[in-house]
């Protein structure tokens, strides 16, 4: 769940769009924007903790429900001097892909760099693992980032998505639209909130 888009060089703040044309400036599409998939996984994991709450009350234990650890939120930083990351752009390995991807650096911190991967997770990585690129940075849409999170951690989980948000949950359906329902009402005051911060909003 998404809040409103700010700019790295602004605030180093902590965690798709039309798969056709994805334009990453506009608030609510914004895949680049670390402060909305921060708000999106936690609220992913408060309706996790609802929905394992749920299931030991009912004896409902067949799917194991996923958690974050620091490093998945890009936590794991060592004690050091931060510099916004700029427009610089790497390319690295991860875990998760066979294949070296472009990352947006997000953060510089000592020998670190946060970055932003397609998937729009924040990743504390060593410099050392990264090497600067000019190729573009490319966020997967919704779509495909659905069937990504569903085919790994959250399998068996469903999916909806909106104008702005992706929800992946377990919960009944009834349940993730009163989410959905609370999600478009902060928006508006969310947004207005960063603007009063100087944070960027477009």
């Amino acid at each position: 769940m998404s809040p409103a888009s700010t700019s790295p060089s602004d605030h180093p703040a902590r965690l798709r769009a039309n798969s056709s044309a994805p334009d990453v400036r506009r608030i609510g599409w914004d895949l680049a924007a670390p402060r909305m998939w921060t708000l999106l996984l936690s609220s992913v994991l408060l309706l996790s903790a609802v929905c394992r709450a749920h299931g030991q009350g009912s004896g409902d234990e067949s799917l194991p429900l996923p958690y974050a650890t620091p490093a998945e939120l890009g936590m794991a930083l060592p004690d050091a001097p931060s510099s916004p990351g700029g427009d610089r752009r790497v390319v690295l390995a991860t875990d998760e892909s066979a294949e070296p991807v472009v990352a947006r650096v997000y953060l510089q911190v000592g020998d670190h760099f946060v970055v932003l991967l397609p998937d729009g997770s924040l990743q504390s990585v060593p410099i050392s693992r990264t090497t600067l690129t000019d190729r573009p940075f490319e966020p997967l849409d919704k779509k495909a980032l659905a069937q990504k999170l569903t085919a790994d951690r959250f399998n068996g989980f469903k999916t909806r998505s909106t104008r702005r948000y992706l929800y992946v949950y377990n919960s009944s359906d009834a349940f993730q639209a009163a989410t959905s329902r609370i999600l478009e009402t902060m928006y508006p005051a969310l947004s207005n909130s960063c603007r009063k911060q100087k944070l960027t909003v477009s």
